[in-house]
């Protein structure tokens, strides 16, 4: 039986066609071999010399190696060459393929920059800041990611983005690189710090609690907005109605957090409280017992006889009762 019959073992046969291959086909040093796909095929093997008559496409698009990552190198030596050909059933040296020094496989690839990653994340995060004219915001990478490789051809980047929980944390960008079929290629995460500056109101004197906001007691700013808790009033045409929840210093910022509306009807007012008992109407003075808005139901106190009773608001210093008769 020859010695390259398809009886030996696989491993023997390999050893064997290192120790009898032709000298003739020696070459100076490894030959290197460029794959653009994750698989190596048997085209991919054969070397230019290497005759290919009557050899079907169905042979030389088979795979022998995959798993190849992008930019990643492969050394196969001659025998591990032979071994992975027969393990899918193709006798190398009966079609007079041999290979005198080892392949150096390499998948091309592209680098993605660390910039590419970062104003991905810096896009994803921009419209979701609620940004008013006038602001302007700066988005800064805490983590500078490092460039990543991903195989050739078009790639998009994609970022999913995660708001900080408290106000002034981190914001976080999920990066995903896509081909164009639709298949994730690589990803990383990146941390930014954003920052947001804009014009706002703040108040020009000391306020109390209860003091209603005019166009007098406040100025318009350029303030730092990241750390805020609450949206901050913009213009004075947001103060119709307003009045300070809680005492404010020279400069604060008034926010949602500081102002409350003002109340149609005050504790320890002196209003009016209509009653209907049928088709009769009727009118009193009464006092209001705490603090209350349009339409909602305060307590209510007669003077004379000290009577309590429940009642809607109607308006600034008007209340409602209806009596069932």
């Amino acid at each position: 039986m020859s010695l390259f019959g398809r009886s030996l073992p696989p491993a023997i046969y390999a050893i064997a066609v290192l120790l009898f291959a032709p000298a003739a086909l020696s070459a100076d040093g490894p030959h290197a071999v460029q794959v653009t796909s994750n698989s190596v095929t048997v085209r991919d093997l054969l070397l230019p010399a290497m005759p290919t008559d009557g050899v079907g496409e169905d042979i030389l698009g088979r795979d022998v190696l995959s798993g190849l990552r992008p930019g990643e190198q492969r050394i196969l030596a001659p025998a591990e060459i032979h071994l992975r050909l027969s393990e899918i059933g193709i006798d190398a040296a009966a079609r007079g393929w041999f290979w005198p020094h080892a392949l150096i496989i390499t998948r091309l690839s592209q680098v993605i920059s660390a910039a590419d990653l970062i104003a991905a994340g810096e896009q994803a995060i921009r419209p979701q800041l609620d940004l008013h004219p006038g602001d302007a915001a700066s988005i800064t990478p805490v983590t500078k990611p490092r460039p990543l490789l991903a195989p050739l051809g078009d790639i998009t980047l994609e970022a999913l983005v995660r708001p900080p929980r408290l106000p002034g944390g981190l914001w976080i960008a999920d990066i995903t690189g896509r081909q164009s079929g639709g298949a994730a290629v690589l990803d990383c995460t990146i941390r930014y710090r954003v920052r947001i500056t804009g014009p706002v109101l703040v108040a020009r004197r000391a306020l109390r609690r209860g003091d209603a906001l005019t166009e007098e007691s406040v100025l318009q700013q350029t303030r730092d907005l990241t750390n805020l808790r609450g949206q901050p009033l913009r213009t004075t045409d947001q103060l119709t109605g307003l009045r300070v929840s809680r005492a404010a210093s020279p400069g604060t910022i008034l926010t949602t957090d500081w102002i409350e509306p003002i109340p149609a009807v005050r504790r320890g007012q002196l209003i009016t409280a209509l009653a209907r008992v049928g088709a009769v109407r009727a009118s009193a003075r009464v006092r209001a017992l705490a603090d209350a808005g349009l339409g909602d139901t305060v307590r209510v106190r007669t003077d004379e006889d000290r009577a309590e009773f429940l009642a809607r608001v109607a308006g600034p210093g008007l209340v409602e009762v209806t009596v069932l008769p």
